[in-house]
């Protein structure tokens, strides 16, 4: 998941969450919230997290769990579509 994976690098660097919102310009409460998984981080904070740890976004986010939940979404979409146009 994102947020356990920033947190662990956080943590790895020696960065307090207020270390980490300074060096990325964001707000103390954004990163609270990644970090609980109460926000998922998309775009610009995103790259300010992920350049203020000095790592790539790939090393942040699990590509193969982010494709699998996309499958599960299109999947629950296309059952939902099936039933709204019966023939």
């Amino acid at each position: 998941m994102i947020a356990e994976k920033i947190k662990q690098v956080r943590i790895q660097k020696g960065y307090s969450q207020e270390k980490l919102a300074e060096n990325a310009s964001l707000n103390l409460r954004t990163i609270q919230r990644v970090e609980n998984g109460k926000s998922k981080p998309r775009g610009d904070t995103l790259v300010r997290i992920a350049e203020a740890l000095n790592v790539t976004i790939d090393e942040i986010i699990d590509q193969r769990k982010e494709e699998n939940e996309t499958y599960v979404a299109f999947l629950h979409i296309s059952a939902l579509s099936f039933c709204c146009f019966r023939f």
